[in-house]
Parts: structure tokens; C-alpha cells; sequence
């Protein structure tokens, strides 16, 4: 191999100087911002802002990668051809400028707020009431197995679950079968009293805002609903809640507060939820719930394992400490005890945590909410219905001054945008997640594993903390 004349290496050094010449110039006057992930439209125009921060340290970064031979520039084509240099998602690609752009603002997002923390997987995700426009996954799915989180791996995505058994339920109040302010004994086909309280029946409303009076039961791990678990211990529910001689029967079950008047988190009133969608439906509620939500929107997920098209894709959940990262729940350990097929009307342990789904099939449900029941031209829900799930059924800053506002089942927060979120949390087994929307704006999270308890100022709870912030200030206007 002949080595280049003088000549040739001066002509070369002309030809990269006019070359980043060009390219600094156009990416300093690109609101990094307004094309944050534009992969799914590659032509997308860009928009002309003043320089920020931020797009000088993206300008450092390309003029860096440029003079280390990081990649090739062709501005007549708007791409870049990379080569074996670059980070190992985007190897021997050739690529839009746009979506280039795009790559850079999630190393902004890393080096701002993912890298401050320790975690085993996350994905995160924007959409609109179009649809997805940013969808982003780090870390690994498996650590031990090397496996990469990917847009389809499939997290528990723990409470989150519960607005998918409200959004059930509503499906039979559009259906004329069930009221929200009826008394649900009258679905049950028993008695169901705060004994407490005899004469004040107890609502669909109040189980879904969580104001029933009903509890997960305290201080005795022996009994109530956090004694029965896994998926061969049958406990019939009527028993559970009405039988003060059956050995599971715990009078801490309720509180000492009439039903309505006091908001107090509950996993058991979401379980006697779904025993009540089955109890009307006819149905085992894993079943109901992927015939009128999962399977319209072609979700690949589920409350029972045998739901799950592509279980290699299901993560592990990790915590983190100075041991480094230790595991807290399986890939097989999930699938072992997922949702169980318990007699009509008696399950109820797993509606409230146990749904399976990727961040990118959860966001069909959202955006279809973002759109009052629609979703990409299919109505599956009337506008009525995701309306009265949106409105304040329970205010907390004026009964008992404990909880904002709730929705059924969704979580009312005016904190960070002009527009409320409606939406959840959820916490289970070292994973966080959220899922929160307004009419523009819909925000995702799943973290599976991160400093769950060891390190209270870099826990898990900061960096979603955080994630919820930049997103926030980001889209909402």
C-alpha cells in the first residue's frame, strides 16, 4: 500500500476542515430539542433556534469524533457513514443527519441524568397522541445472560397494572353491567361490610380511588390479604373478607374509617376489583382483560405466563449495594408465579402488580387514553368513559389531607405542567415505573433495578425523579 503524496494529505486536511465546517455550522443553529428522536419520520425539517449549552457540547462531541475518524461526512446526503469507532448500537450504519442529531441528545440525556446513577436496565419512553416519538433502552434485560434491554422487553410493571384493571371494569359499566356508585355486594353475590361501619355499603368508586376502607391489613404477616400468595394457595375471597373465623380472616383488613372518607393505598381492593369483573363477565379476569384490551391493540403481555408470546424477552430485576447487583426476582421466578387460574370471582391476588408488558406495547394503552378511547383509528373505549376515569372522584387536600387527587385508579398531577397528568407508579422487586399522560404529552418508565434502599440519595426513586423532570420540561410547552 502506497503511502499519499504531500500534496494529497494537504488536499485531505482541506477537504475534513471544509467538511466539519459545514457540519458545525448546521448542527449550531439546530434546536436539538424540537428533533429529539425523529427516527420515524427521517425527513423531518429541521428548526432554526439560537445556540444553547447544551448544542455547544454536542458540536465538542461531533468536532471530537471527526478528528479521531469516528466517521465519514457526506452533507449532499444529510448521513453519516460510520465505522467501527462509533458505540455499538449504530456499527456500520449508515444513517439520516437527523437521527444523528437525535443519538447526541440521548447522550445529553445520559450524561445529565442517567449517569449519575447505578442501574441494571431502563426504558424510557414519549409519545404523543400520534404516537411514539422517543423510545430509549439502556443497560441489560439479564445481567448475568449479557442480554441487551431492547424495545420489546417485557418488565412486571407492578401498579401500574391497576389502571389496566380499572380500564376493565369501566368496559362493563359502558356495557350497562356495572355502576360505579353501586354497592358491590350486589356483584359479588355477598354481604361486603367494613364491619366497623355495618350500615355504609362500600362502591366501585371508593375500591377505585381507593377510599373503601379497605386495606392490605397490618402488622400480621399471617393473615390478610399479604398472607396468601403464590400460585397453589387457593383462598376463597368471601372467606377472606366476611368469615372473622376463617384462618386467614384479618380484622385489619378495614379501617377505622367509614367508606369514602379516607384515602389509604390498597393492593386487595384492586384484587376484589378484578374478582368483580369476573363475577359479572363470567370470565377468569386475565382472560377478559386480553380479550377487550390486550388483543384489540395486539399487546404482547399478560397476567399468566401462557399470555406471553416472547418470554425470552421478560427481564430480571436487580437491586443494587455494595455488593453490586444482586437479584431480586428471576425471569423464570416471575414466570413461575404469574396470575394463577383460581375460580371465577376469587382472583385476586395479581391484578394489582402482575401485568407483563414492554414499554412500547404499555404506550399503545396510553396513547389510546391520550385519545379519549382511540387508538390509531380503532375505538375501543367511549370518550365518556376515559373522561369519568380522568375526573377527580376523591380530593384528598379537602377530606383528609393525605393524597392529592385520584381519578379511578389514575393519579391526578398538576405539579409539573400547565395541563394535568393522569397516570401511576409503580414499585415492585427493585423495579420503578410510571406511566402518566395528558391530551398532548404521554411519559413511560420502567427501571428494572437500581439503588433500591441501600443509598437513600441515589436510590431508584431520585432517577425517576429525575427522568420525570427532564422529560417534562422538555415537551410539555
Amino acid at each position: 500500500m502506497s503511502s499519499l503524496s504531500k500534496e494529497q494529505i494537504i488536499d485531505k486536511e482541506i477537504k475534513n476542515k471544509n467538511r466539519l465546517d459545514r457540519l458545525t455550522k448546521h448542527v449550531s443553529t439546530i434546536d436539538i430539542d424540537t428533533v429529539f428522536d425523529p427516527s420515524f419520520n427521517p425527513e423531518m425539517p429541521v428548526v432554526i433556534n439560537s445556540l444553547e449549552s447544551e448544542n455547544i457540547w454536542i458540536i465538542d462531541t461531533i468536532r471530537d469524533s471527526i478528528m479521531h475518524g469516528a466517521f465519514d461526512i457526506d452533507m449532499t446526503k444529510k448521513c453519516f457513514i460510520l465505522n467501527n469507532t462509533q458505540p455499538d448500537r449504530i456499527l456500520n450504519a449508515e444513517i439520516p443527519f437527523s437521527w444523528f442529531v437525535a443519538y447526541t441528545k440521548n447522550d445529553i440525556f445520559r450524561k445529565k441524568i442517567l449517569d449519575k446513577y447505578d442501574y441494571a436496565s431502563i426504558a424510557v419512553l414519549h409519545a404523543t397522541k400520534d404516537g411514539i416519538n422517543l423510545l430509549m433502552t439502556l443497560g441489560k434485560q439479564d445481567i448475568e445472560e449479557d442480554i441487551d434491554v431492547c424495545e420489546d422487553t417485557i418488565y412486571r410493571i407492578a401498579s401500574i397494572s391497576k389502571v389496566i384493571v380499572a380500564l376493565g371494569a369501566m368496559k362493563l359499566v359502558e356495557e350497562g353491567k356495572l355502576d360505579i356508585y353501586e354497592d358491590v355486594s350486589k356483584y359479588l353475590g355477598y354481604t361486603l361490610r367494613n364491619p366497623k361501619y355495618p350500615d355504609k355499603k362500600i362502591t366501585l368508586e371508593q375500591i377505585m380511588t381507593q377510599s373503601s376502607s379497605i386495606t392490605d391489613g397490618f402488622d400480621d404477616p399471617n393473615k390478610g390479604y399479604d398472607a396468601v400468595n403464590g400460585p397453589s394457595m387457593y383462598v376463597p375471597l368471601k372467606e377472606m373478607l366476611t368469615n372473622p373465623n376463617y384462618e386467614y380472616y384479618n380484622p385489619k383488613t378495614f379501617l377505622d374509617a367509614e367508606p369514602g372518607d379516607k384515602w389509604l393505598y390498597s393492593n386487595f381492593g384492586c384484587g376484589i376489583l378484578a374478582c368483580i369483573i369476573e363475577k359479572v363477565s363470567g370470565k377468569l379476569f386475565t382472560d377478559y382483560i386480553k380479550e377487550v384490551l390486550l388483543d384489540p391493540l395486539e399487546i404482547d403481555g399478560g397476567f399468566r405466563v401462557e399470555q406471553v408470546k416472547k418470554l425470552d424477552k421478560v427481564a430480571s430485576l436487580y437491586d443494587y449495594n455494595d455488593l453490586g447487583y444482586q437479584k431480586l426476582r428471576t425471569k423464570d421466578q416471575f414466570l413461575k408465579i404469574m396470575f394463577p387460574k383460581y375460580p371465577v370471582g376469587d382472583n385476586f391476588r395479581g391484578p394489582a402488580g402482575g401485568l407483563f408488558i414492554s414499554a412500547k406495547d404499555l404506550s399503545k394503552i396510553m396513547i389510546m387514553m391520550m385519545n379519549k378511547g382511540v387508538y390509531n383509528g380503532m375505538r375501543l373505549f367511549k370518550e365518556e368513559t376515559i373522561l369519568e376515569m380522568e375526573k377527580v372522584h376523591y380530593d384528598g387536600y379537602i377530606y383528609d389531607r393525605q393524597y392529592k387527587a385520584k381519578g379511578l385508579q389514575l393519579c391526578h398531577l398538576p405539579f409539573y405542567t400547565k395541563e394535568p397528568l393522569f397516570g401511576h407508579f409503580g414499585t415492585a422487586y427493585g423495579l420503578k415505573s410510571f406511566m402518566f399522560y395528558n391530551r398532548e404529552n404521554g411519559y413511560i418508565f420502567m427501571c428494572g433495578g437500581s439503588n433500591y434502599k441501600q443509598i437513600p440519595d441515589r436510590n431508584i426513586s431520585y432517577l425517576q425523579n429525575d427522568v420525570f423532570e427532564y422529560l417534562t420540561k422538555k415537551f410539555e410547552k
